[in-house]
């Protein structure tokens, strides 16, 4: 359990880093915006490959739906470069989906309780309502704090 926390730590010092370095120059925005859409495609054409084995004409649309996809997402995000009420938000966005990642690892660790799901075996239902529970702690306080200066 020590090392899973270790590595969650590290990888969220690192998102931190990252975040920091994004708003500080807007080339390094450029660069992690575009590596990111860039692996989430191909981790997406790796599963489609998987789900639609052999279907070649599914797996070229959903492929495009998802290039689409991906591709407005980035047109938001290089519109956002100059506004930093845009990097403000998506600060606080992931401010709450790594909230939600630690509230349902430590919940789940402590509480136990039965499985959520075979596809994932380590995720219980206490890990998956302590998720819940310390993003929306997390989100109401980002939003107290921002509407109230």
């Amino acid at each position: 359990m020590k090392s899973e926390i270790n590595k969650r730590v590290n990888t969220g010092l690192l998102l931190f880093l990252v975040l920091i370095l994004m708003f500080v120059s807007k080339i390094f925005y450029l660069f992690i915006s575009i590596s990111i859409f860039s692996l989430s495609f191909v981790e997406f054409t790796k599963m489609s490959k998987l789900i639609l084995f052999k279907k070649y004409f599914k797996q070229f649309l959903l492929n495009s739906f998802f290039a689409l996809y991906m591709f407005l997402f980035l047109l938001i995000f290089i519109f956002g470069l100059n506004d930093v009420h845009f990097k403000i938000i998506l600060f606080i966005v992931l401010l709450i989906c790594v909230s939600s990642d630690i509230g349902g690892f430590l919940f789940g660790k402590i509480f136990k309780g039965p499985k959520l799901t075979r596809i994932s075996p380590n995720k219980t239902i206490s890990g998956s309502l302590g998720s819940f529970i310390l993003s929306m702690f997390i989100s109401s306080i980002l939003l107290d704090y921002i509407f109230n200066t």
